[in-house]
């Protein structure tokens, strides 16, 4: 991630966003990355209390994308939507459930 990136999410509230992303590379030569397509996403920024990182970390999930890892690759995102703020679990139960419904939620709004 850029410099810019990282101080443009420094500015944001530690939560769930979503909204639309594209793939602007495919240096990986995966057949499943479409650079045309745009996907739509679920994004953590934040501190993932329930692992107690001490770093701020950005985690994004496409919802639509269906294929390998795209590690490496660049993303061009727009953040869109703010869905919930950082929450901390008691369980890894709990998390998952709130990592589904965040997806199920977010994928819902944008099909409308």
């Amino acid at each position: 991630m850029t410099n810019e990136n990282i101080a443009i999410t420094n500015q944001l509230l530690s939560g769930v966003y979503f909204g639309s992303c594209k793939f602007l590379s495919n240096q990986s030569g995966n057949q499943n990355i479409n650079l045309d397509k745009t996907y739509k996403y679920v994004l953590s920024i934040g501190w993932n209390p329930y692992y107690e990182n001490e770093i701020k970390t950005i985690e994004v999930f496409i919802i639509d994308y269906v294929g390998d890892t795209f590690y490496e690759e660049v993303l061009e995102i727009d953040i869109n939507y703010f869905l919930r703020t950082e929450a901390n679990f008691e369980n890894f139960g709990e998390l998952v459930t709130a990592i589904t419904y965040d997806i199920v939620q977010a994928n819902s709004m944008l099909s409308i």
